[in-house]
């Protein structure tokens, strides 16, 4: 059985309400009622149930939008914890050190300090 963190369960419903197409004022537009997915990962909704994902289109769609929570969700054994910052994000590698944050920044750094380097030694 996989639990859900507060923390996590917060993000799936700000996720759902910010991109799910189908989330209209709270409702599920196919389905005519309130979101079950929403409505699952509130605290104390939560009957002990093999998984926590009711709605497929949530699965299919939508999580996958946010790689890091997809990551923690559904395999949160293949997180790795970023070496700069400290936060655990998805791996796409064996050799990954960073989130794609700080290795966006570290690279920015890496080019900057080659291309001082090459003008310096003209």
């Amino acid at each position: 059985m996989t639990t859900v963190s507060a923390g996590d369960a917060r993000k799936v419903i700000a996720l759902i309400q910010k991109e799910c197409c189908n989330y209209y004022t709270g409702d599920c537009a196919p389905c005519d009622c309130k979101c079950p997915q929403v409505a699952k990962m509130k605290p104390g909704a939560r009957a002990e149930e093999e998984s926590p994902f009711v709605c497929r289109w949530f699965l299919d769609a939508v999580l996958p939008l946010d790689k890091d929570l997809q990551a923690s969700l559904l395999a949160p054994h293949d997180l790795k914890q970023c070496e700069r910052c400290g936060k655990m994000f998805a791996a796409g590698s064996n050799s990954a050190k960073y989130c794609s944050h700080c290795a966006a920044e570290i690279q920015k750094k890496l080019k900057r300090e080659y291309a001082q380097k090459k003008r310096t030694k003209k």
